[in-house]
């Protein structure tokens, strides 16, 4: 197989300048915001992830096992969306990809309580296969750095406020 590396460097910069057309066409500006966490934190934090990936093996288990769909209090695991989001916002790609892959688990397992609320028929199969491959993807996030309680909470504090912040430009 011959691969036409201008025609990919084309297509690349065309689909970089679609993506920044479609921002500014929504109201943001050309380029996303810059990370800001830094990567041996994000490491931290994606270590903090393995209660999540145990309850998503489980239910996604569950979901394939009983090809039922089952509702899951996600208001209890919103602490891991917020992990997932400041994960978003490092330059490492596997650790910002397991943020995404959070984020995506908890959207999949919001879409089941969706719709068994409103009687929609969605495939247990599929779902579970969503989650699984989202597992895939997620960083174990070794790291040798440690924080002491108090100053894990307080760089916590000040990254979420800084994401929140620039929320709306993502």
């Amino acid at each position: 197989m011959n691969i036409n590396w201008d025609s990919i460097e084309e297509s690349t910069a065309q689909l970089e300048e679609e993506i920044r057309h479609d921002r500014l066409e929504r109201g943001l500006p050309e380029e996303p915001p810059e990370a800001f966490v830094p990567d041996d934190y994000a490491a931290f934090l994606a270590a903090r992830l393995h209660p999540l990936k145990a309850i998503a093996v489980r239910y996604a288990k569950l979901l394939m096992g009983t090809g039922q769909l089952y509702p899951i209090n996600t208001a209890k695991l919103e602490k891991y969306r917020k992990i997932g989001e400041l994960l978003t916002m490092c330059d490492d790609v596997l650790l910002a990809g397991t943020g995404v892959a959070v984020i995506d688990i908890l959207r999949q397992m919001d879409a089941v309580n969706t719709a068994i609320a409103v009687g929609e028929r969605v495939d247990p199969d599929y779902i579970a296969e969503m989650i699984y491959l989202d597992i895939q993807l997620m960083s174990d996030g070794h790291t040798s750095i440690k924080y002491e309680p108090l100053e894990f909470i307080q760089i916590t504090k000040r990254y979420r406020r800084h994401y929140e912040s620039i929320r709306h430009l993502i």
